[in-house]
């Protein structure tokens, strides 16, 4: 979910090769998750968990779904401004953009901590971005990619997620919508990965309002991001 610079040929190998590993469609939250086959395992501050399993792993899939005080611009904001990551993510030591692959697709690189005695986990994604215009809403999928110019130093996981941010309450809030796989690969038992991971969407809501509150917030570092806020920005009502 976050440094050597790199050759002009080899970045052009990686984005020949880069390939999802999985699709996701933001159309599974469409659906409404019980009816759809996921068990509620929290409801907390506001932020339900859903978890269900997934064919051909014993590691469960992880959906969440919750309201932030702040305008979907403003939320977007955070997203995109993937060097302040590690303050609102819980052990996320690197988040940041590889490289551009189009005006609205790039590759992400994140590293997450992991304490003693397991090793860090790092990720390379293919991040497609999308804003649906007449939902008044913010669309993002990413899948890992395999990354032949971007050696890991760690262990390499895999990680796949669908992030649907929606204007709500006349502009006033947002509405995030996550659905998460994610396979930490290595020595880590899948029952403990399932158990940790239930957590990690309330902490992460708890973390985005907590920096949504920080008076030093800034438009998006790349250009591309700073486009894709101002045209979510131009969709919410004036006066707010």
């Amino acid at each position: 979910m976050r440094h050597t610079v790199l050759a002009t040929l080899a970045a052009l190998l990686v984005t020949l090769v880069a390939k999802p590993a999985r699709a996701v469609d933001v159309a599974v939250f469409d659906a409404e998750p019980i009816a759809a086959g996921w068990e509620q395992v929290r409801d907390q501050d506001g932020v339900k968990v859903y978890t269900r399993k997934t064919e051909g792993t014993s590691l469960y899939a992880l959906r969440s779904d919750g309201v932030v005080d702040a305008p979907l611009d403003k939320v977007a904001q955070v997203f995109f401004d993937h060097a302040r990551t590690p303050e609102w993510i819980d052990r996320m030591a690197d988040e940041h953009v590889v490289r551009f692959l189009g005006a609205t697709e790039y590759v992400e690189y994140n590293r997450v901590n992991l304490p003693f005695p397991f090793s860090d986990r790092d990720y390379v994604t293919r991040v497609h971005v999308h804003v649906d215009t007449a939902r008044n809403r913010l669309e993002m999928t990413s899948s890992s990619i395999d990354a032949p110019d971007l050696p890991s130093t760690c262990v390499r996981g895999s990680l796949e997620t669908a992030y649907v941010l929606s204007s709500v309450d006349g502009g006033a809030h947002t509405r995030i919508q996550v659905l998460y796989l994610m396979d930490p690969n290595g020595a880590l038992p899948h029952w403990v990965v399932n158990i940790f991971q239930k957590s990690w969407p309330l902490a992460t809501f708890r973390g985005i309002r907590k920096q949504l509150l920080k008076p030093d917030l800034r438009e998006p570092p790349l250009q591309q991001l700073r486009d894709v806020v101002s045209q979510l920005r131009a969709l919410q009502p004036t006066g707010r």
